[in-house]
């Protein structure tokens, strides 16, 4: 498993590329706001319904490293990539085809990171976790990490936006991530010229 950060300009890195193993990459429902009103003389209060907020996503990992040297690299260049002050898109990577890989004791770490998500998430980091030593072997220390972050503007994923001519007459292709989503933007018209 892996994330993909693609930030607003369009370039993209893998956590992998910094030398962080993504362990888990978990997405929470988007928490809910309710619109209440409560009157004098009257018991209870009106609802005037809810709406999504924000969505969790939480990523833990762990890398390893030969020397201390290299520890404060690996945490340089994950936060140099997620803790700017510009939103960036965050996608899952799937593993390989074996779910029950596992990492044995003083061993390398590694799942080959291979499909990437329907979905991306555009998110801020939330955390100030630090790496914690969970491991010294002969070859080195391996270190976990946990990662948080929150969803910008909408409180869903959103598929990657893509360009399509229309003719007079066409229908727009539907490739949402959701089958008849009310719940996303589906379209975004842009005319040049």
């Amino acid at each position: 498993m892996d994330a993909l950060i693609t930030n607003l300009n369009g370039t993209e890195h893998k956590l992998s590329d910094f030398g962080f193993q993504v362990l888990n990459f978990e997405e929470s429902a988007p928490t809910i706001t309710r619109t209440t009103k409560s009157f004098d003389g009257r018991a209870g209060s009106l609802d005037y319904g809810g709406r999504h907020v924000v969505k969790k996503i939480i990523i833990n990992g762990l890398y390893w490293v030969k020397s201390l040297e290299q520890a404060d690299d690996v945490r340089d260049k994950v936060n140099t990539a997620l803790s700017q002050t510009d939103p960036v898109y965050l996608t899952r990577v799937y593993g390989g085809r074996n779910l029950y890989d596992v990492r044995e004791s003083g061993k390398d770490f590694v799942m080959p990171a291979q499909t990437v998500d329907k979905k991306r998430f555009k998110v801020y980091r939330t955390d100030t976790n630090l790496p914690s030593i969970i491991e010294r072997t002969g070859k080195g220390v391996y270190y976990t990490w946990s990662l948080e972050f929150e969803t910008v503007e909408l409180p869903y994923g959103e598929s990657k936006p893509r360009s399509q001519t229309l003719v007079s007459g066409q229908s727009i292709t539907y490739n949402g991530t959701v089958a008849c989503s009310q719940l996303e933007q589906a379209f975004y018209f842009c005319r040049d010229g």
